[in-house]
């Protein structure tokens, strides 16, 4: 399985892209968090927009360092947002729960250089077309 890395060798967020998708839509991943104190694995559910607006919001922010990246999913159980500052400063924050419920969440912030960016676009953007030949009655 392909997978999704934002951060650096000591602090990151990967989130497992996984090879199948629901006729909904849904996505059922595993992610690793990854920051100083902690680490952790949760089973995040995602709907495939999510992961198509985050490639083009990921992608604009780097190609001109300015605005957010966001992967927001319904259901909230892991959550990011990346933010570049006018000196190529990205930080990275996120909420991470155990389950849909939010009953314990991890709130993280990852400080990044703005090259580390450029890494998880293009897997990001592969998968997706991957997804898009494989599934296209679920994906519209």
């Amino acid at each position: 399985m392909e997978q999704l890395r934002i951060g650096s060798a000591y602090e990151y967020v990967s989130i497992e892209l996984p090879q199948g998708i629901s006729v909904e839509g849904w996505i059922e991943s595993r992610a690793e968090i990854v920051v100083d104190g902690f680490q952790g694995q949760i089973l995040p559910w995602f709907q495939w927009i999510d992961f198509v607006r985050f490639a083009a919001s990921l992608r604009k922010l780097h190609e001109t360092l300015k605005g957010t990246a966001e992967l927001r999913p319904c259901e909230a159980q892991l959550t990011l947002e990346l933010t570049c500052d006018n000196c190529g400063h990205v930080t990275m924050k996120g909420n991470a729960s155990s389950n849909i419920a939010g009953d314990n969440i991890l709130t993280f912030e990852i400080s990044l250089d703005q090259t580390f960016l450029a890494e998880p676009i293009p897997v990001l953007e592969s998968w997706i077309d991957s997804m898009r030949d494989k599934f296209p009655e679920q994906i519209r």
